[in-house]
């Protein structure tokens, strides 16, 4: 894949990037986001600040990740003492993260709050799970705020925008916490049901309908 990384905003302390689908975020699988900034195929400061400042073993500043099938927003730090500032922040719960999400159906309620613990799946390791029973490793205890932006009329049923607002995250956290609730988001597979699946066809694994489109600091 070739691509040239887009910055969406830039201040002395903080820089926001679009990352697109289908892409690792970081090192570790065969093709990432940093391989742009390390090959240089971009023409924007990164390589001569970012790389400098903290090299391929400090991920460039990197301080999210996002799942392979989601899109946009990575955030990059600009000094060490930015990177240190949000790390105390968010193990505070103070920075909050925002995303769109398109999701089969629509919930009951125009606001919610999903609080079920998640864990990691027992025997798939591609996925993560809300049951107890069928998870490993202890749970983690995150919330997913939720809030329905619009729903519509598609083939079979409703769609639904939903705005979705995580503080602290996990691995597959939108993803598991939507579907667990009957909503899962379009296209992804993974945690899409079998009725789902068979009906809509048209998604590949390498793309679902949820992106990040921005962080709050709450302080």
């Amino acid at each position: 894949m070739d691509f040239l990384p887009k910055i969406v905003y830039q201040d002395n302390h903080l820089l926001l990037a679009r990352k697109p689908h289908g892409l690792a975020s970081s090192w570790g699988q065969e093709l990432c986001f940093l391989d742009s900034i390390k090959k240089n195929n971009s023409d924007w400061d990164i390589r001569s600040h970012q790389i400098s400042v903290f090299g391929e073993k400090g991920e460039y500043g990197l301080l999210n990740r996002l799942d392979n099938v989601t899109s946009w927003l990575l955030y990059f730090a600009r000094s060490y003492e930015a990177k240190a500032e949000y790390m105390r922040l968010q193990e505070q719960w103070s920075i909050t993260k925002t995303y769109y999400a398109q999701v089969y159906g629509t919930p009951r309620s125009q606001f919610g709050r999903i609080t079920t613990s998640i864990y990691h799946h027992r025997d798939d390791a591609s996925r993560m799970t809300t049951d107890a029973e069928k998870g490993r490793w202890k749970a983690q205890e995150v919330i997913t705020y939720r809030e329905i932006v619009k729903s519509w009329e598609c083939r079979l049923i409703s769609d639904s925008l939903l705005k979705i607002t995580i503080a602290s995250g996990c691995r597959h956290q939108i993803r598991c916490h939507l579907a667990s609730i009957g909503h899962p988001i379009v296209g992804d597979r993974l945690y899409m049901t079998k009725w789902l699946k068979k009906q809509y066809t048209e998604y590949t694994e390498n793309e679902i309908e949820l992106v990040s489109v921005g962080l709050e600091i709450l302080e």
